[in-house]
């Protein structure tokens, strides 16, 4: 009976690490059209950054009679109206999601370790900078290198300042961050925050004009569906896939092109500096694959912000005013961030890429990914203490889902009262913050629709190594010593719940 309960309950786990319960919107929810805001269109967005989690759409219907016939397995990619390209239909074996446009007129890069004048200077200099090591030490490496010389490649570097300049060099080829003080007012005066941040923009052209990236780079929305015989069942594998991305489409001029961003943010401590945290914030485009979005590299994940951290106050902890104020910060950084993507969001902006076409690019946000912290401040709510929508739930009944029209209209509603506890009571009633949300500055962006979370992150580092493994351990009864055997699974092991690897 012990045993059977134990299987029970991993059985239990193992479905919720696969994402099978995953919590989704009601339907009525993840069908709602998008409405047009004032001055503004809405992106309702309702993925989760494991898109085989998405409800399924409906099935198209196939006239048996008529021709060609269908095999069983093949797969048909339909291309936005606005592209001009025709629906084609593959054969199972033959279909690639992303097909690479020849880049034979490209040639090779022999020397990518320039503006360094040889391979062996830049491994030099590449172990100082990964290993943090500081002058001296750099000093003492150069000194080993040149005795340890045989002479195959003339070691040029004399000491560290060298190396630095070298690097400052090579910096002019990167995006540069750039350093901005924010003042938010609180309890009578002006605090003063440093706010670090790359162009977003500039990624994106960056990319645009990488050989090796561009002829990856998908412009145009898809449909994707897979035929059983009967009819055409639509799946989604990339986030250009999905509907949200159509519809965006839809929403522009005939040609232009949506240039979509995968946005994440999170505290972590920072291991080259010991115990310091560092509030990054992390940019993706969703118009290239996930083997390279996901992947290393160029064409990666780039740090495009640092957020300031509020240190907490004592004299403030535990207020109202304060979290408002820590919110307030916040917003008033990622603005920064995000400041240039909200403007060409709204015109697009014109631009030639490596082909030598010229596109008008609107750029947007798809998903931002956080966890539920940070999804707070995201949307401004009051988490999971706030009376929204009701106090206690119905489970026998749907509720509205929120959005940034109605979060916006409640908070310039609230903000006419008369007095701060009218404005408070009507807030508090939604569970909203008395803030401007800067991401309602953003064209096709609907805040509370867009925000998803890391799957490893929120699974595997999250639910299952604070939560599940715990609760795993309580339910376990075969005594002290079969449970000191039971281990957690280690990283890189292969997770005997899962079966995937552990990170």
């Amino acid at each position: 009976m012990k045993f059977s309960k134990i299987k029970c309950y991993l059985s239990a786990v193992s479905s919720v690490l696969d994402g099978r319960w995953t919590a989704r919107p009601s339907l009525n929810c993840a069908n709602t059209p998008i409405k047009a805001r004032d001055h503004q269109h809405d992106f309702a967005h309702g993925l989760d950054v494991d898109f085989g989690l998405i409800n399924p759409p409906e099935p198209e219907l196939v006239d048996t009679a008529a021709l060609p016939t269908y095999s069983r397995g093949n797969i048909k990619v339909k291309h936005h109206p606005n592209s001009g390209i025709e629906t084609k239909v593959h054969a199972f074996n033959d279909f690639h999601c992303c097909l690479v446009a020849s880049s034979a007129h490209t040639p090779p890069d022999n020397q990518p370790w320039r503006p360094f004048h040889s391979r062996l200077k830049f491994d030099v200099a590449e172990l100082a900078l990964e290993a943090g090591l500081n002058n001296d030490q750099t000093d003492c490496l150069i000194k080993i290198c040149h005795c340890s010389s045989v002479g195959k490649e003339k070691f040029t570097f004399r000491n560290h300042k060298d190396i630095h300049s070298k690097w400052e060099v090579a910096s002019h080829r990167i995006m540069k961050f750039t350093k901005e003080v924010i003042s938010v007012p609180y309890d009578g005066k002006m605090w003063d925050f440093d706010v670090h941040y790359r162009d977003l923009w500039e990624l994106a052209t960056d990319l645009l004009q990488d050989p090796r990236i561009f002829p990856h780079f998908t412009f145009d929305a898809q449909h994707l569906s897979k035929f059983d015989g009967q009819t055409f069942i639509r799946f989604i594998d990339e986030p250009f896939t999905v509907q949200d991305f159509w519809d965006v489409q839809s929403q522009l001029p005939p040609d232009a092109k949506p240039l979509a961003f995968i946005l994440y943010a999170d505290k972590t401590r920072l291991s080259s500096f010991g115990t310091v945290k560092g509030y990054l914030v992390v940019a993706r485009l969703a118009n290239l694959p996930t083997d390279i979005r996901n992947g290393q590299g160029i064409g990666s994940g780039y740090i495009v912000g640092w957020l300031p951290i509020v240190m907490e106050d004592k004299e403030h902890a535990g207020k109202a005013s304060w979290g408002n104020f820590k919110n307030s910060v916040w917003h008033k950084s990622f603005a920064r961030i995000t400041s240039l993507l909200a403007s060409k969001s709204k015109t697009g902006q014109w631009h030639s890429c490596l082909d030598g076409v010229n596109r008008w690019f609107f750029l947007g946000v798809l998903i931002l990914s956080a966890d539920y912290e940070e999804q707070c401040i995201m949307s401004l709510t009051r988490g999971i203490m706030s009376l929204w929508p009701y106090e206690l739930w119905d489970t026998s009944k749907q509720y509205p889902c929120r959005t940034a029209n109605t979060s916006r209209d409640i908070v310039m509603a609230a903000r006419e009262k008369d007095s701060y506890e009218e404005l408070e009571e009507l807030l508090k009633q939604y569970g909203l913050c008395n803030i401007i949300n800067s991401l309602w500055a953003i064209w096709y962006l609907d805040v509370h629709q867009a925000l998803s979370h890391d799957r490893c992150h929120y699974n595997h580092g999250g639910r299952w190594s604070h939560h599940y493994w715990v609760e795993l351990q309580k339910r376990l009864l075969c005594g002290v010593s079969a449970l000191a055997k039971f281990e957690a699974p280690k990283p890189g092991n292969e997770c005997y719940i899962c079966g995937q690897l552990c990170p």
